[in-house]
């Protein structure tokens, strides 16, 4: 199984993001999946991951959006499931004096460990069916 995870430098603006998009999210992408031409992405609401600029740069290389997804929505975030379970080991091996690049390379090890993720994209149905019939209740999973 490929590894999911790696590292964005942070976007302060929509700028800085276009530009990680067509230099780090859309090789990445096409390395780890070369016989695909286009992807459709998961971005939560951040404004300035869905700034013209940056709609212009998927578009680009062949990205689109999830459409109609929901600004907050944990239970159809497969990335929230992964953070729940390595928060924990990242708090136990957190030191005081650790630097960014430190805590950065634990992030990623402690996501690219986690043992259900091939369970997280097969159970986006039952999620959603879960969802509509709690009317957007939490459904805990």
């Amino acid at each position: 199984a490929r590894a999911l995870p790696f590292p964005v430098k942070p976007a302060t603006s929509s700028a800085d993001w276009a530009r990680e998009i067509k230099a780090q999210l859309a090789p990445w992408l096409k390395r780890t999946s070369p016989r695909k031409a286009t992807f459709t992405v998961h971005l939560d609401g951040e404004k300035l991951l869905h700034a013209p600029i940056a709609k212009a740069a998927m578009t680009e290389v062949g990205l689109s959006c999830v459409p109609k997804w929901p600004g907050y929505s944990p239970d159809l975030n497969p990335q929230e499931n992964v953070w729940a379970w390595a928060e924990e080991t990242l708090r136990d091996n957190e030191k005081d004096r650790d630097s960014f690049e430190v805590f950065q390379e634990r992030v990623l090890t402690a996501c690219r460990d986690y043992p259900f993720g091939g369970k997280l994209v097969g159970s986006m149905a039952k999620r959603m069916k879960l969802l509509l019939e709690r009317k957007g209740a939490n459904i805990g999973i």
